[in-house]
């Protein structure tokens, strides 16, 4: 039964969540404009949104997007982007980020920390299986 534990074990002890910020947007009167945020390489986005400076006398940006994006050589979400407009007199401005999750090897499989746990139980059932089949021959009982 202790076989149960050690993939699952191994999986919660790696912090595989990062936040990436990506560079500042500003906004001059009645302009609009785009911003990114990026993962690392190989890493998936899992939620993400945005910085802004507003003031109540001046106003705030109008966001008119805020969604996860792939890169060209991604499959997953990896990215996020916000597009934003202006319509007061003064300067504002948008700052991009993205929440980025690190997939996690266990036995070799490469999976999100999240989904760890059930693998880690698949794992540890199939791990317990072959020794007590292997323990079964060397001991005669078949």
């Amino acid at each position: 039964m202790a076989l149960y534990g050690i993939p699952y074990a191994y999986a919660t002890s790696t912090e595989t969540t990062y936040q990436v910020t990506g560079a500042t947007v500003i906004l001059s009167h009645a302009s609009s404009n785009s911003a990114t945020s990026q993962c690392n390489n190989g890493d998936m986005a899992t939620g993400g949104g945005y910085l802004e400076t507003w003031d109540i006398n001046l106003g705030y940006p109008i966001v008119v997007e805020s969604h996860s994006f792939n890169s060209p050589a991604s499959t997953f979400p990896n990215g996020w982007t916000i597009t934003a407009i202006n319509p007061y007199s003064t300067t504002l401005s948008l700052t991009p980020y993205v929440m980025c999750l690190t997939p996690i090897t266990v036995a070799g499989i490469g999976v999100p920390q999240f989904g760890s746990m059930y693998l880690a139980i698949v794992l540890g059932a199939l791990v317990y299986f072959v020794i007590a089949r292997r323990n079964a021959r060397v001991s005669g009982i078949q």
